[in-house]
């Protein structure tokens, strides 16, 4: 089997074969973000190239991808007479350190698409993760909802069910197929020089459909957008993918939101309803003011199906406490130990 079939079965079996897991999955949020989580009932999906780990989509670029991206662009350049242009490339790379690298050239569409077209919810399956409430739940000021994805509102994207984050401890299954470094411009031109059949490209000279390169350059995609390193992996994560180009996202709407520079952004939100939140988990310094809103949409007879935590630091160990509670124990309990109040310093 060569390498680029080796590569590609590899990462066909690893978007297939994933485990079957619990449908209810949890956001780590901080007070303020659950409180409007649960009042507008709009989950807010992420970019790919926002994820907390700026490394985690980057494909690999190995030998025999390097070598495809030189060798179209010198074949381009001696058809139209520009020279060696991949080849000089790499020149430039060596004496130029701050110049955009060859790499970056080949995957400047892969990132371009990402951004574009793809979308994700991530969750963990573990809702007492002591490090995720310290650093997503505002250090045990904020929460922990719980969702059951299998709630028919839930809209599932391009796997039913999601994907199993897998923790690797290297990146070469982090990889596009060959014929996505095969240079552009010289495979257009050699449709229009030997006349294809509408609909063919030419891959390692080969006729290939190119709706069948598209589909192999999705796939691959997709298969990376749920890799990521093994240092990570006491996070449990769990991922919904969504690919926007789909004519029909049940569940999934567009709606405009103030960026960071105040200027009005488009961003894709999944919408809710009350069956679609399955548990609610409070963390043990949870503002008292957060704690009215909350109370205030429960007692209002929101999400009355929901699951009701205390979290609270273990006697012992270095681990989280839980209890399950009715509005009013909590409600009761909050105002006794008011620990908002006395753990009240930012950090």
């Amino acid at each position: 089997m060569s390498k680029e079939k080796s590569l590609s079965a590899c990462s066909a079996r690893s978007v297939g074969d994933q485990k079957e897991v619990s449908s209810i999955l949890y956001k780590y949020v901080s007070a303020a973000v659950g409180i409007s989580i649960l009042r507008d009932k709009v989950l807010w999906t992420t970019d790919p190239l926002d994820f907390n780990d700026p490394f985690e989509v980057y494909p690999i670029f190995d030998k025999d991808r390097c070598n495809m991206a030189v060798k179209s662009r010198d074949k381009f350049g001696e058809l139209t007479g520009a020279g060696r242009i991949g080849s000089d490339h790499l020149s430039v790379e060596k004496d130029f350190p701050h110049a955009i690298t060859l790499e970056e050239l080949c995957h400047q569409f892969y990132f371009s698409n990402i951004t574009k077209n793809y979308r994700a919810i991530c969750f963990s399956k573990n809702p007492v993760q002591t490090v995720m409430w310290s650093l997503y739940a505002d250090h045990h000021k904020g929460m922990v909802i719980g969702f059951d994805t299998n709630a028919p509102s839930f809209p599932q994207g391009v796997r039913p069910g999601g994907f199993e984050v897998d923790y690797l401890p290297t990146r070469e299954e982090m990889c596009l197929p060959l014929h996505a470094y095969y240079f552009k411009a010289l495979r257009d031109g050699e449709a229009i020089l030997r006349a294809f059949p509408s609909g063919y490209v030419e891959n390692g000279g080969l006729l290939v459909l190119n709706d069948e390169l598209e589909r192999q350059y999705h796939e691959a995609t997709i298969n990376m957008l749920f890799k990521k390193h093994d240092i990570w992996k006491d996070e449990q994560e769990h991922r919904f993918i969504y690919d926007l180009r789909r004519e029909t996202q049940p569940g999934l709407k567009r709606v405009a939101t103030k960026g960071k520079d105040g200027v009005d952004v488009l961003r894709d939100v999944v919408q809710l309803n009350d069956s679609a939140v399955a548990e609610i988990w409070v963390g043990r310094y949870f503002p008292v003011e957060q704690a009215k809103g909350l109370f205030n949409l429960l007692q209002g007879g929101a999400y009355s199906g929901s699951k009701l935590f205390w979290t609270s630091l273990s006697k012992t160990e270095f681990k989280l406490d839980f209890e399950e509670v009715d509005k009013l124990q909590m409600s009761n309990r909050y105002e006794l130990d008011t620990p908002g109040l006395w753990r009240g310093r930012s950090r």
